[in-house]
């Protein structure tokens, strides 16, 4: 699996994203230093789950609606996408992705999306994580924010803690910005 964490810095007006850098193949942690975050214009996207999630992502990259703020026209776009490469299982009334992730707006907006591409506003101020490591990211953030860090120390530790104590969570941290 993977951790990526988002965090919007209202002070600086900027969103701070974190995830591991490696990734995974079974138990085989795979040669690789990447950001899980990709962008598009005014949003970024983060996802944890099956990997060709993010294949199809970037191979219907051209057709992302950058011109938007309607979170239903990228959540519209990722299910095209899926959709297109055959993704998802039905589960009861709804498709089941078995992908979830963070979505965000250089504007503020901050969302969490789920297995079945159902979003969720972050608000401003928290932090939010998916994949393996949620727990210990949240669980660091939690005492981090009673006791003062700003927002880039936040999400630092709660990437780097992720990364320490679960096992599905290979490599280093990325810390980046996103204005």
């Amino acid at each position: 699996m993977t951790i990526v964490c988002a965090l919007y810095d209202d002070d600086n007006r900027k969103f701070w994203l974190g995830c591991n850098s490696g990734s995974l193949v079974g138990e085989t942690i795979l040669p690789e230093h990447q950001t899980k975050w990709m962008r598009f214009a005014n949003w970024a996207l983060a996802l944890s789950g099956a990997g060709i999630a993010v294949n199809a992502v970037a191979a219907e990259r051209a057709k992302f609606p950058n011109q938007t703020e309607d979170v239903n026209q990228v959540i519209a776009f990722l299910r095209a996408a899926f959709a297109k490469y055959d993704m998802g299982e039905m589960e009861g009334n709804a498709k089941d992705y078995d992908v979830s992730g963070l979505l965000v707006h250089n504007q503020g907006a901050f969302y969490d999306v789920d297995t079945r591409l159902s979003t969720s506003k972050i608000p401003t101020g928290a932090l939010w994580a998916r994949g393996s490591g949620m727990e210990y990211a949240l669980g660091a953030d939690m005492a981090l924010k009673l006791k003062g860090f700003t927002p880039q120390e936040r999400l630092e530790t709660a990437v780097l803690t992720a990364i320490d104590l679960d096992s599905g969570c290979p490599g280093e941290p990325i810390v980046e910005s996103f204005v």
